[in-house]
């Protein structure tokens, strides 16, 4: 089994592994807190610990634990998968739709009674879990007593429709709309560029839409036959010389543009955390000596227009010690 990790909110709410590692270590946490219980002389710790086991022996946790490991499952898959060094606006977008049908697959009544029957074998074989109960009667149905797991599946089905809803909510967005429509407006051959006014009105400053289109026309026509991807434009573009790049300007600007406004923050993040370990590492080992050598290595081009005789001079008239 897992080991428990540190309870940071972000890890419970957006990590699986958190879940995970309590749902399989449920029995070694229920005789934790038995001997914390003994061995703590602190009323309010103690009452805390006892707090916790109670929760635990609750089934209505034991339903969220098992279920949020379930939902979460799909969203750290999906998480994963867009953090590639790969993933372009639509390549997400097609992503998120993978996944959210996926969702609506465990909405089916036979997907709830396969967890349904696998949740009731695991409370089993722990075997001190509370019973799952109905809750009392308000008022005289006129229908029949539900049964116990009519009650989950309410709650079962509200998860998932919130879960899908969530995850559409944050790719439904203007910016990543506009970043969609600048990748098809890159890689999609033959298509009518009426379509993509908004574009143009928005960076009508940076794309001149005749002089796009007839570079698209040059660019599809030296590429080839193949698939016309991100990736493969900015290949051949970096494969072409510095006066051959001119033939593509607009192509280049609009490529930039996507560039600049990445699918996602997972690369930006990375180049960051690289860059604060080589910090550490410079902050560590670097002294005053070293760090004005640097200064003057990536200034060379005003460093070499110094003259040298004129700054000893004036370095020597500043004290009259030296």
């Amino acid at each position: 089994s897992p080991g428990i990790p540190l309870l940071a909110p972000t890890r419970w709410t957006v990590r699986v592994s958190a879940l995970a590692s309590i749902s399989e270590n449920y029995l070694a946490l229920k005789e934790t807190w038995l001997q914390s219980k003994t061995e703590t002389k602190d009323s309010e710790m103690r009452a805390r610990i006892g707090g916790v086991e109670r929760q635990m022996d609750i089934f209505n946790f034991f339903f969220g634990v098992e279920l949020g490991r379930k939902i979460l499952n799909m969203t750290d898959n999906l998480s994963r998968t867009l953090q590639g060094p790969y993933i372009s606006a639509n390549k997400g977008q097609n992503i998120m739709q993978m996944t959210v049908k996926a969702l609506q697959t465990m909405r089916l009544e036979v997907s709830f009674a396969l967890f349904w029957k696998a949740l009731e074998k695991n409370r089993q074989e722990l075997g001190y879990i509370n019973e799952t109960k109905v809750g009392r009667k308000r008022k005289i149905p006129h229908c029949t007593q539900p049964r116990v797991e009519d009650l989950y599946q309410r709650t079962y089905y509200e998860v998932i429709d919130f879960a899908s809803q969530a995850i559409q909510r944050r790719f439904d967005q203007d910016g990543y709309k506009i970043l969609c429509k600048l990748e098809d407006l890159l890689c999609s051959k033959n298509q009518d560029l009426l379509k993509f006014d908004d574009v143009f009105n928005l960076y009508k400053e940076d794309l001149d839409k005749e002089r796009l289109a007839t570079q698209l026309n040059v660019l599809y026509a030296n590429m080839g036959a193949g698939p016309v991807s991100l990736k493969n434009v900015v290949a051949f573009l970096k494969s072409l010389g510095q006066g051959q790049r001119h033939l593509y300007s607009m192509v280049m600007t609009l490529v930039e543009l996507i560039l600049l406004i990445p699918a996602t923050n997972a690369i930006s993040e990375r180049s960051f955390s690289a860059l604060r370990r080589v910090k550490t590492w410079l902050r560590s080992t670097m002294t005053q000596s070293r760090l004005n050598s640097a200064v003057l290595h990536v200034h060379n081009d005003e460093t070499d227009k110094l003259d040298l005789l004129k700054i000893a001079n004036e370095f020597t008239m500043r004290n009259d010690s030296r």
